[in-house]
């Protein structure tokens, strides 16, 4: 009795910490680099340029800075120019394009400026987030970096949180 008792109490702290651990967080000023938001992320995040960081398409540069930390890899983008439709119709584009991919299994998690999905390829589930924020005119977006492997959960809704912490 005394064993198992111990053994609870072992898993207890080791869990405890663990959690604490990925929840020891920092605000990342993103504003520097061009987009005017602050997110929480792991306090030992690194802030590299996104895939598509300066890409100028249809003579609109886009913006694109990712936090990462081990499986943590939070991309944030924003394009530098109005936004052009609602923000409930880039929601709508977003959620179309998620669910236009065969290998659609449905949303986790949907509030109305984000959504966790969860797809299914070749028996392999995988996870994913789309998060925005309206600061002005301009629609900052949120979703797994290109260093994240898109298949935890907990890893999807860790980003997540992150992301709605923008301020």
């Amino acid at each position: 009795m005394k064993h198992s008792l111990f053994l609870t109490a072992l898993a207890l702290f080791v869990f405890t910490t663990v959690s604490l651990a990925q929840d020891e967080t920092k605000e990342f000023d993103l504003s520097s680099k061009g987009i005017p938001v602050t997110v929480q992320a792991p306090e030992d995040a690194i802030v590299e340029e996104g895939l598509f960081n300066g890409e100028v398409y249809d003579e609109i540069r886009t913006i694109s800075w990712e936090l990462n930390s081990g499986d943590f890899s939070l991309e944030v983008t924003m394009d530098d120019e109005p936004m052009w439709q609602t923000a409930e119709e880039y929601m709508s584009d977003w959620k179309d394009l998620i669910v236009v991919d065969g290998d659609f299994a449905g949303y986790i998690v949907e509030d109305e400026n984000g959504f966790i999905s969860k797809s299914i390829s070749d028996g392999e589930v995988m996870y994913e987030f789309y998060y925005q924020l309206v600061k002005g005119d301009r629609l900052i977006e949120f979703a797994s970096g290109m260093s994240s492997d898109d298949t935890s959960l907990s890893a999807a809704k860790r980003m997540y949180e992150a992301a709605k912490s923008a301020k």
